[in-house]
């Protein structure tokens, strides 16, 4: 002790190095020590350590006793350019058989946020073997070499009033794309939509600013109010109005106060209300590069992160609305005979509901090409000799080595009422040879996907192509020529 440390905020009595001591045969005492101290600013180079090193304590336990100021001249420059400095009637004194730690402490120049931190650097001098001097109770002298890499402890020295924040968005708790019900009278009332971290890494910080920009289909989409939470919290943290904006400006939340202890993550969430209007719209908020300001423990504020803005998925609203929600998924691949030559039949299966929000909704098919309410792809990262594009292949009734049905289908009346629900699974099926037995299919990893979804709800048909990224099944191994 004490162990490396690379964020002092301490300027004064900081312990630095440890020497343990066993006393054999003898009580010691030990008297003398010749440190090697190296003090380099960050970015720069090596400086007298007596420009920032003030005063070096030895101390027994809490027990001062020998303390030394010190200046540039007090530190000598070897002709290796080590710079090292003797202190001598330390009189640490450890009784025979016994293990005692002589702990140095220094005293620095005070940083502020516009200096550079400081590494410092203490060992036994690597010029002098004999760099810790004892001795016993006849007089008699013993040393020791407390140099090189191993003995070494490096510690960095930063501003007492600095603290840095950091910002990412928080992509479990951020909502995935999907649908909102816009009310007649009310909109959308508090809509979550992006969840982001702020963590405060090298001292307190505390949040007193925060700009956000808002994004829509067009003016109609802007949301009135956005309200600041912490995750999980009913506390309004901040409000902003945001009706009189338009298209990709920004706003802020310029009367913040929120700690944020160091070493501590805040997580926050923004929640967006929307006017009647907003029927038909896509919306979207985002952080901008350096959007959220802090202050730190001397008073000064920085406004330096995020380094890269921090954007939510966009959101529908429709005055009726269908709800899609991924209920199971399996991929099963079944061979005609244990040759890896054999043809192999891949099942895939996607169990889903469908629930309406806003009005009856019309019963889901898939019979023909022209008829479908779904397009699902295979895809892999192999391209295949059917890729239509981004190497999926269009699962066709149609296409002879490939089928597509809706099984399941539950209840099978035409439609159903205001929120009620369709349970449906769509069942691919992949064959890797014609009849003839000439494959069709390019070896690889293949899983089926859901691309594109049309239902109507309350008369409103919704072609959705968003919020089906994690509905897909397993990938499985198709064998291929």
């Amino acid at each position: 002790m004490p162990v490396p440390d690379a964020n002092i905020r301490t300027m004064t009595n900081v312990p630095v190095y440890g020497i343990e001591v066993t006393a054999v045969g003898s009580d010691m005492s030990v008297d003398r020590v010749d440190l090697q101290v190296s003090v380099t600013p960050t970015g720069g180079s090596a400086q007298n350590p007596g420009s920032f090193i003030k005063k070096i304590a030895f101390y027994d336990g809490d027990t001062l006793l020998k303390e030394q100021s010190v200046v540039n001249i007090d530190f000598t420059k070897d002709s290796s350019d080590r710079y090292h400095v003797i202190v001598t009637g330390i009189g640490f004194k450890v009784p025979k058989g016994t293990v005692k730690v002589l702990t140095a402490k220094f005293d620095v120049t005070s940083l502020n946020t516009t200096d550079a931190t400081r590494v410092v650097a203490v060992q036994g001098y690597a010029g002098n073997s004999n760099n810790v001097r004892a001795v016993d109770t006849a007089g008699l002298q013993s040393y020791t070499d407390m140099s090189g890499t191993a003995n070494t402890r490096s510690h960095t020295f930063k501003a007492a009033g600095d603290s840095t924040v950091t910002g990412s968005i928080n992509t479990a708790n951020t909502p995935d794309s999907t649908n909102w019900k816009v009310g007649t009278s009310a909109g959308v009332e508090k809509m979550p939509i992006l969840a982001f971290d702020v963590k405060s890494e090298t001292g307190d910080s505390k949040i007193t600013k925060l700009y956000v920009q808002v994004n829509a289909t067009a003016t109609a989409g802007i949301p009135d109010t956005l309200f600041l939470y912490e995750e999980g919290g009913s506390e309004i943290l901040g409000t902003v109005d945001t009706s009189a904006l338009t298209d990709g400006q920004q706003t802020g939340f310029t009367s913040l106060s929120i700690p944020v202890a160091k070493d501590a993550t805040k997580k926050l969430v923004l929640k967006a209300t929307f006017p009647t209007t907003a029927n038909g719209q896509a919306a979207s908020t985002s952080i901008p590069v350096n959007g959220i300001q802090w202050e730190k423990p001397d008073g000064s504020t920085a406004s330096t992160t995020p380094s890269s803005a921090l954007a939510s998925n966009d959101q529908y609203m429709y005055g009726a609305v269908p709800k899609w929600t991924l209920e199971d998924k399996s991929a099963v691949a079944v061979t005609d005979s244990g040759s890896a030559s054999a043809t192999t039949t891949i099942t895939y299966k996607l169990k889903l509901k469908l629930t309406g929000d806003g009005g009856s909704t019309v019963k889901p098919v898939i019979t023909t090409e022209a008829i479908r309410d779904f397009n699902v792809y295979l895809s892999s990262s192999t391209a295949s000799t059917y890729t239509v594009s981004n190497n999926a292949l269009l699962l066709l009734p149609a296409n002879s080595t490939s089928t597509l049905t809706l099984d399941e289908l539950s209840p099978s009346d035409a439609t159903v009422g205001d929120g009620g629900s369709y349970t449906m699974t769509i069942v691919g099926n992949l064959v890797n040879k014609t009849a003839a037995g000439a494959y069709t299919t390019q070896a690889g990893n293949y899983f089926m996907v859901i691309q594109r979804a049309s239902s109507t709800v309350g008369g409103n048909n919704v072609v959705q192509t968003w919020g089906f990224d994690d509905f897909r099944t397993p990938s499985v191994w198709v064998p291929g020529s």
